[in-house]
């Protein structure tokens, strides 16, 4: 049997400009993947969302006033308390404005409208035969998950980059309960500033697993926060002004970083200063001194310093 999960990427991925009267509702790369063979009809494949409310302002209120199908994937008290930051599950059509509003972004982030969630990622895309009422009993078994010692954690799946990193640790039999009425998963991810990628993840055809149940793993533990340090250094690429030839490089280094337990953002500042004024070949050496915890990251990096000849930079 193949692997169990198939991923087709879409890389170097723009979003639709704001225009007025445009009539395009997602990028010509992703038509295929979202809106092929799309239909209403019963046994058709449809297109639906899952989207965060907690990181859109007004979602609810805009998918009322659209008339999109949409369901609340919390319930009971949770509902009542978090309504508004939960995650709501939408159809969406190929001429919906909403669709298009998702898949929307202006030149600079500082520009964009409330409207214009493409740089937000608050959610994914699902294709799927199935009905509305059906995908929501699926998707609220995946709201909140158990590890490994039985505690109960809830789980923000439908953050992009989450969800693609941990499908890629889930066992065969995890992989064909997710994807039980998903025909794929389209997840919209931010690699790199102003850079983004399309994940198409869907179950391998011959799939054959029993169905089981979603367990977070250590593996699945460590590849969601892997995400997190790859989006706070990105965050800090943005917020400290680094220059876009060096995002690679940055983000690299602080992801690395952080796993040995560095993440104050003046270390990951400076330890980018340093390393990339040292030849590469010398960077196994340091990476080994890092990897060891035996010291600071001050003092690794002021020994650099000295044994280079490197003049001190502020970050």
């Amino acid at each position: 049997m193949s692997r169990p999960l198939v991923i087709d990427t879409i890389v170097d991925l723009h979003p639709l400009a704001h225009a007025l009267g445009a009539t395009d509702t997602v990028p010509a790369p992703l038509a295929p993947a979202l809106l092929a063979d799309h239909g209403t009809d019963a046994g058709q494949t449809r297109l639906y969302a899952v989207l965060d409310a907690a990181q859109a302002t007004g979602l609810i209120d805009m998918l009322e006033n659209q008339e999109l199908p949409h369901t609340c994937l919390y319930s009971g008290k949770a509902m009542e308390n978090m309504g508004d930051l939960s995650p709501w599950l939408v159809e969406l059509n190929p001429d919906d404005r909403m669709l298009r509003d998702l898949m929307t972004a202006t030149d600079s982030p500082d520009t964009d409208a409330p409207w214009h969630f493409w740089r937000r990622q608050i959610g994914i895309f699902l294709r799927s035969d199935a009905s509305l009422e059906t995908l929501r009993a699926h998707f609220r078994k995946y709201t909140k998950l158990r590890d490994e010692a039985g505690d109960t954690f809830f789980l923000r799946f439908f953050e992009p980059d989450f969800l693609a990193a941990m499908m890629g640790q889930a066992s065969a039999g995890e992989i064909a309960g997710f994807f039980g009425p998903l025909h794929s998963v389209i997840a919209i991810e931010q690699p790199r500033p102003e850079v983004w990628a399309a994940n198409i993840l869907s179950a391998a055809p011959d799939l054959d697993a029993a169905p089981e149940p979603m367990v977070l793993t250590r593996r699945k533990w460590r590849a969601m926060q892997l995400v997190e340090y790859n989006r706070n250094a990105r965050r800090l690429c943005v917020e400290r002004a680094i220059p876009e030839a060096e995002h690679q490089a940055f983000v690299a280094t602080a992801v690395r970083l952080q796993t040995h337990g560095f993440s104050h953002e003046t270390n990951l500042m400076d330890a980018h200063h340093v390393l990339s004024r040292i030849a590469p070949e010398e960077h196994p050496a340091i990476w080994r001194t890092i990897a060891s915890g035996e010291h600071s990251m001050g003092f690794i990096l002021f020994k650099l310093r000295e044994h280079y000849g490197l003049g001190r930079k502020s970050a």
